[in-house]
């Protein structure tokens, strides 16, 4: 689902200075260490296994993308994104104009609508992730069809090649937009939930394999 907004937003704000932005997901803003980047290009592949491994939140607004990893992370986040050809800009992201609602989404589907949004990424321990892509041990012995799917994504993770991470997408919409059917159902309003600001809440799971990330970035 595609929405459009019936008429243009103030503009966005960009930091005065490159320091590390995350307050917008739960992160503190003087975290040391943390360095937002702008990405580059359009991808020839999906982003989403540099972002789980090497980045700790994404950001998107007016068609640009930004990454923020830690300053030990930053040299594999950019050497894994130009394997499919996306260049790294250090460049703090910008911050959400005033007056805006800021929303959780349900889910990571593209959506034109937000001014801006934010994506909290929690990738799974290694041990965590292949018991939950292995599921019910008596249903691997007694079904094929439940077994061998299931061992083929263990499979994959093992060997590095996908991983599992809980998300938290955040976005900031003109207040006129919640009134339009169907917004409600897709982003809600954070207007007294005070837990839901201090910290970042796990929306879902996401696979790397699945290519949602770079979906819901590029689209």
């Amino acid at each position: 689902m595609i929405l459009s907004p019936q008429r243009l937003p103030p503009p966005l704000v960009a930091a005065p200075t490159p320091a590390a932005r995350g307050d917008a997901c739960g992160v503190s803003p003087a975290k040391a260490g943390l360095i937002w980047s702008r990405l580059t290009g359009r991808p020839t592949g999906d982003i989403d296994l540099a972002v789980m491994r090497w980045s700790k939140d994404l950001a998107r607004a007016e068609g640009a993308i930004w990454a923020s990893a830690d300053r030990a992370d930053q040299a594999h986040l950019r050497r894994d994104l130009a394997q499919v050809g996306i260049g790294l800009v250090e460049e703090s992201r910008p911050e959400p104009p005033p007056r805006l609602v800021l929303t959780l989404a349900s889910d990571l589907r593209p959506a034109a609508f937000p001014v801006l949004e934010t994506l909290r990424l929690e990738r799974l321990p290694l041990h965590d992730a292949t018991r939950m892509v292995l599921g019910r041990r008596v249903l691997r012995r007694a079904l094929h069809r439940y077994r061998e799917p299931r061992e083929r994504a263990c499979r994959a993770l093992l060997r590095g090649a996908d991983e599992l991470a809980w998300w938290d997408r955040r976005a900031w919409l003109p207040r006129h937009c919640l009134r339009q059917k169907g917004i409600r159902g897709y982003f809600r309003p954070v207007l007294f939930d005070k837990q839901a600001l201090a910290a970042p809440r796990r929306g879902g799971l996401v696979r790397a394999s699945d290519g949602a990330i770079t979906r819901w970035a590029f689209a």
